[in-house]
């Protein structure tokens, strides 16, 4: 496949896009999973094609280098989350990894091995279960994708409390001025035990709590030494994966 196959007029993918940048970034320097692929880009829709293309390599010799053309929308066209497409990709590095994706149709631009796998990476991004550290990083992803709005409400630290629990540390307005250090609770498991992979509206519930200084109401005795007091939101912020 050479580069005259892909137009040079970029059509916009919109927010779904955005959410497979955004949700990918951190895997530049950081494999995926293990000792496994590191990302080498997220390559834009371009022509008539309206999902992007995804490159991994081993981090050391471009030649290790392959891309997937990917989806961006499940079979009902529900975008997938940041969440679904660490997942997504994990398994197909290691389906690469272990010869199982089979022969690739030709090269880009770059000269790196182009495989199409939209339809499978439908099928395993709705096989893709989440562990107890994804389900730890989705709150984070939530409170820092838009820093620049949380002006009430600053990510300070975070910790796996418990197993089902996760403690985010947020510097909140106090009294005439001041800021406190508050460690919010949040559940990371569903009604049957399994991680969760989505947010629901912590990013608009938190600073808004911040805020109107209403954090407190949700304070419990806790022996933390890392912040000035604990708040359990494990049963407000409902829309945890719910």
């Amino acid at each position: 496949m050479g580069p005259d196959e892909w137009h040079p007029h970029v059509r916009v993918a919109g927010p779904e896009y955005e959410g497979l940048l955004y949700g990918l970034h951190g895997f530049v320097a950081a494999p995926l999973s293990g000792d496994s692929l590191l990302l080498r880009g997220v390559l834009p829709p371009r022509g008539g094609r309206s999902e992007p293309r995804v490159a991994l390599w081993d981090g050391r010799d471009l030649a290790s280098s392959v891309a997937f053309d990917i989806s961006v929308t499940d079979t009902e066209c529900e975008p997938f989350g940041p969440l679904t497409h660490i997942l997504a990709l994990r398994r197909l590095a290691a389906d690469h990894l272990n010869g199982r994706l089979g022969a690739f149709a030709g090269t880009d631009g770059f000269g790196i091995p182009v495989r199409d796998l939209r339809q499978r990476y439908r099928e395993i991004a709705d096989e893709c279960r989440p562990t107890i550290g994804d389900a730890l990083g989705v709150p984070l992803r939530a409170l820092t994708a838009q820093a620049q709005d949380l002006e009430d409400c600053a990510l300070w630290g975070f910790v796996l409390a418990d197993r089902a629990t996760g403690r985010y540390y947020v510097r909140v307005p106090h009294e005439e001025g001041t800021e406190i250090t508050v460690g919010v609770d949040l559940r990371l498991r569903d009604s049957e035990g399994s991680p969760r992979d989505q947010v629901g509206m912590l990013d608009v519930y938190l600073p808004s709590l911040a805020h109107d200084h209403d954090l407190t109401r949700f304070r419990v005795a806790d022996g933390d030494g890392y912040c000035d007091l604990v708040c359990d939101l494990t049963e407000f912020i409902g829309g945890l994966g719910e």
